[in-house]
């Protein structure tokens, strides 16, 4: 039978989790009965839903965040509310290589010329070559010409990171090429 409020559950449950257990009991015996079952059986599927829930918030509980992470490092107290207090002064756990931008946010790393090597601009000016075609076979123009545009740039960095312009200018007409015959 459902509990009408936090008092009525089973005294081996803590204070602290009684709200919870009860709203979870209720929610699956409520749910048992209409599925037609048993009021036994969706009674002992109450009991074990919502134990198992109150286990899984008593171990989330007792769980230390500094030595088990997420945290960025040692806890140093507990707040007012209960929640961790950290050492201001601790350095969180990144290192200290991390590319960031020039705003100082972390970012994925080299973009434009210095993101590839030559051929890897030209290869990838190549594929996006193909998939410009593609998208104009589709009739999809917006999309047609941002691949055109991140082709262009793509051989832009290809040739700025290049000391010999004609062996880039050769491996460009070989990726164009054989673009060409598989689209």
């Amino acid at each position: 039978m459902p509990y009408a409020k936090p008092s009525d559950v089973p005294d081996n449950v803590p204070v602290k989790y009684k709200p919870q257990f009860m709203e979870v009991w209720n929610s699956v015996y409520a749910a048992g009965i209409a599925a037609k079952k048993s009021p036994a059986q969706a009674e002992e599927d109450a009991f074990k839903q919502s134990h198992g829930v109150i286990n899984k918030a008593k171990a989330k509980d007792s769980r230390d965040v500094s030595a088990d992470g997420p945290g960025f490092g040692p806890v140093e107290g507990k707040s007012e509310d209960g929640g961790q207090v950290s050492d201001p002064q601790q350095t969180l756990r990144f290192a200290a290589d991390q590319p960031r931008d020039a705003d100082g946010k972390f970012s994925a790393g080299d973009t434009g010329e210095k993101a590839h090597t030559t051929e890897e601009h030209l290869k990838a000016a190549s594929d996006h070559l193909t998939l410009a075609k593609q998208e104009a076979g589709r009739g999809n123009k917006d999309k047609e010409k941002a691949h055109q545009e991140a082709a262009r740039k793509h051989v832009d960095a290809g040739f700025a990171n290049s000391e010999n312009k004609e062996a880039v200018g050769n491996v460009a007409r070989t990726a164009s090429a054989a673009a060409n015959k598989r689209s």
